[in-house]
């Protein structure tokens, strides 16, 4: 079995040969390789690696360059994907769901874990456009990328996958579980910032948690990426052309918990607000496009809402994780995600799914 590299220097000439040997990517020997670190200080749940290999006798068919994924250096970010399972679940992805997943995802070369460590081979789209989740993303971007992974959603709508995929799974509780515990530090750092009526709107969720984790599961299940955000797509010229990456939190859930997090914590409020619903009804119009024929409007509405107030819970796990005030990049994307997600919250109503 080829060995797990540990750190950046572990990743060699002679690993990444037989890393890509073994996909069928390359057929001979990689002599050399330059690799640059990227996506450094984005809060990712990996580190990553830009590699350009020298060959010695090419084909002329091998990658130019690919992307080496690893476990993450910080402390805190190696805990989170330990914990959710990160590579394996990414890796299972890549294995199982995308060979037939109807949308656009990176190739992929190789992938290994064992519970200590974990490593990802991917295509590098370093010709696409990255786009930044605390600057966000345009209504157009958000129209494009619902309706993209709407195609996906559809293809496993209503679908009971724990036999066949057994290691994805069903809704990530870590968000909906930390609630209870982090809502009143939440409340506040950020209660002036989110105003009275998000406030109101997370007291009534910080005594209705069982509950919604209940409704939750008795709604139609899908595959979802589980962390569908602006710092995740990249696009080409056209803002429907998206690709989706890191699909380390690859779940069964709500199909609209990824809509959620989409629009609440990727389109800034002014720019959402313009558009109210336009990227819901674009959604909802791929799902029937697709062939879902039992999912009215109304009840995609409902399950919206469910899908928002799940949404909420991921900044106030976050503040638990990162510390009040984590500064740099990461203060501002906890910010961005705080403000944006509760607004989205109180503006299409998601307290209406709550009990009275």
């Amino acid at each position: 079995m080829l060995p797990i590299p540990d750190t950046a220097d572990d990743v060699t000439a002679a690993w990444l040969t037989a890393a890509l040997q073994e996909s069928g990517a390359i057929a001979c020997t990689i002599t050399r390789i330059d690799a640059t670190p990227i996506g450094v200080g984005l809060g990712t749940l990996s580190s990553m690696l830009r590699c350009r290999p020298t060959y010695d006798t090419p084909r002329g068919d091998e990658p130019v360059t690919v992307i080496v994924k690893l476990e993450p250096s910080a402390d805190a970010y190696r805990e989170s994907v330990n914990t959710s399972h990160g590579f394996e679940r990414e890796i299972n992805f890549y294995r199982e769901i995308a060979p037939d997943a109807p949308i656009r995802i990176p190739a992929f070369y190789h992938g290994a874990f064992d519970g200590r460590a974990g490593a990802i081979v991917l295509e590098d789209l370093g010709h696409l456009e990255t786009r930044n989740q605390v600057h966000g993303l345009s209504n157009d971007e958000v129209i494009g990328a619902a309706g993209h992974i709407a195609r996906l959603h559809a293809k496993y709508l209503g679908k009971d996958l724990s036999g066949a995929h057994g290691w994805m799974p069903t809704h990530d509780d870590r968000y909906l579980g930390s609630f209870t515990k982090g809502w009143d530090l939440f409340e506040e750092v950020y209660g002036l910032r989110i105003g009275a009526d998000a406030v109101a709107l997370g007291r009534r969720l910080d005594g209705n948690i069982d509950w919604l984790a209940a409704e939750m599961a008795r709604r139609p299940q899908t595959v979802c990426h589980g962390d569908f955000r602006a710092d995740n797509l990249l696009f080409g010229e056209d803002p429907h052309d998206v690709t989706v990456i890191d699909w380390q939190l690859t779940q069964q859930s709500l199909a609209t918990l990824d809509l959620a997090r989409l629009l609440g914590g990727s389109e800034p409020s002014p720019e959402r607000r313009s558009h109210p619903m336009e990227a819901f009804d674009a959604w909802h119009a791929a799902l029937l496009q697709e062939g879902v024929t039992d999912y009215p409007r109304d009840e995609a509405l409902g399950d919206f809402r469910l899908g928002m107030l799940a949404a909420v819970c991921v900044p106030v796990r976050l503040i638990k994780a990162w510390g009040v005030d984590p500064g740099g990049r990461q203060g501002q994307l906890l910010d961005a995600i705080a403000t944006r997600m509760f607004a989205a919250a109180v503006d299409i109503d998601a307290g209406a799914r709550l009990p009275r």
